[in-house]
This record gives C-alpha cells, structure tokens and sequence, in this order.
C-alpha cells in the first residue's frame, strides 16, 4: 500500500524499496477535534516548488515531549502576514505511525523516481491539480536537499491525500518507485537518520504571490514581507514563530 514499484524495475532500484504494511492510512481518517497542548515553539521553512510558488512548512514543538497527538486530532494556529493576509492551518503529527510502536513515516510527503523516458519534474503540473507539489531542491533529507532528473519530493496539504495523490503518481507512465517512507535518503547513505521527534506537530501552507485574499487556504506573500504563525497557550499567553519570505 505505501510502495508502489512499476513492473520490470531495475536491480538499482530494488534497493530503494521499504515495505510498510497495509494498516498505514487507520490513523489519517476520523473525527476533527481540536487539541491544545502547550508549544515550546515553531520552526517555520520555505523551499520553491513546481509549477511555482513556495511551500511554508510549520513545524510546532510541544514543550512536554510525551505529548502525542491522537487520532483525528488537530492543532489549530493563526498565521499573519505583513501585508495583510490572515490565514489559519491545522497543525497534525510530523510523522505518522503505521502502527503503535511500529514504523512511522512522513505525514505530508513522499518521493518519486522516474526512468529515463519522464524527467521527474514533468509530474510537477498534474501533480498541482490535485492539490500537491513537487519540490524544486528534489529530494531533502538530513544533510539538507539534492537535485536529481529523476527523483523528487513531493509535499501535500494534508496527511488524507498522501496515500491517494502517491497511488495516482505511481500509476503515471514512466514512474518507477512511489515511496512515502525516508528511505531514499536514509537507505542510501546520502544522510543519516536521527531518531524521530514523534511529538513534534507540521502543516505545510503554500504560498504564492498573487493578489491579497484573506482566508482562501493560501498565503499571499512577497519577497520580503513577514510570516508570522501564533498559537493561543492553553495556560494563557501566545507563542509565535515568524519567517521573511525569500
């Protein structure tokens, strides 16, 4: 359910292949409900994705590292930008877990490979159609990103279109190997893996630049103005995290 190799693969890429068993999507579905456990702080990132624009992704670090964000939960912050736009997002796990104490793999993104007859970043156009994008720096893992003609990452808004938009990318023509787990970067050496922060909380937003529009699920920014994500503290007070857009 979560790899999905096209048939005839080359012996290079069986390496690549990380099997995850089928009870991967049971955490992604269920009831929203709101949690609200107290934020030690947010790392905020922006990387370019294809066709355009930037991917700002939210990370939101609980201050007790046992907190685990349940089933169908989410943490709701504001973002505001200097320019005026005001958004909301829903921050879910960074990682998600194929089972309790199991594997776990990312939430909100997965890697693609290609073969030489499809440059990987020509998926870049149907993958925006369903809501998804391809990040411009490749594949990132650790040691920071890499640029290859036939790998990518590919990022999702939220954690229910991952196995989705990975199954329609794996069914694509030219596409060898779908994998949502870190494999790529961690099996091949290229970075090492450090433990999973399993309490940590992510919401990628996308960005564009385009004419100001409050609450439409997309930030409208420019070079230079300023993000600034905020989260109301359970006990009292707010904490923030802010990124100028490059």
């Amino acid at each position: 359910m979560v790899l999905w190799p096209r048939s005839r693969l080359r012996a290079a890429v069986a390496v690549m292949v990380v099997a995850v068993v089928a009870g991967a999507c049971r955490d992604l579905f269920g009831p929203s409900r709101y949690a609200q456990p107290e934020l030690a702080g947010f790392d905020l990132s922006a990387l370019p994705v294809l066709p355009s624009g930037i991917v700002l992704t939210i990370v939101g670090h609980p201050a007790d590292t046992s907190f685990r964000l349940q089933y169908g939960q989410r943490v709701h912050v504001e973002i505001a930008v200097s320019n005026g736009d005001r958004e909301s997002a829903d921050l879910y796990r960074e990682w998600c877990p194929v089972r309790d104490g199991g594997p776990r793999y990312p939430c909100f993104n997965f890697t693609v490979m290609t073969g030489d007859s499809l440059p990987v970043w020509n998926l870049a156009t149907g993958l925006a159609r369903v809501g998804a994008r391809m990040l411009v720096g490749g594949v990132c893992g650790g040691g920071g990103c890499w640029f290859s003609p036939d790998l990518a990452e590919v990022v999702v808004l939220s954690p229910d279109d991952l196995i989705p938009v990975a199954k329609m990318t794996a069914a694509t023509r030219g596409v060898l190997l779908v994998d949502v787990v870190d494999g790529v970067a961690c099996g091949l050496d290229i970075s090492p893996c450090a433990p999973l922060p399993l309490w940590d909380l992510e919401r990628p937003v996308f960005v564009d630049s385009g004419a100001v529009v409050p609450h439409d699920g997309t930030i409208q920014a420019r070079t230079g103005d300023t993000v600034v994500v905020s989260y109301a503290q359970p006990g009292g007070g707010t904490v923030t995290g802010r990124l100028v857009a490059p």
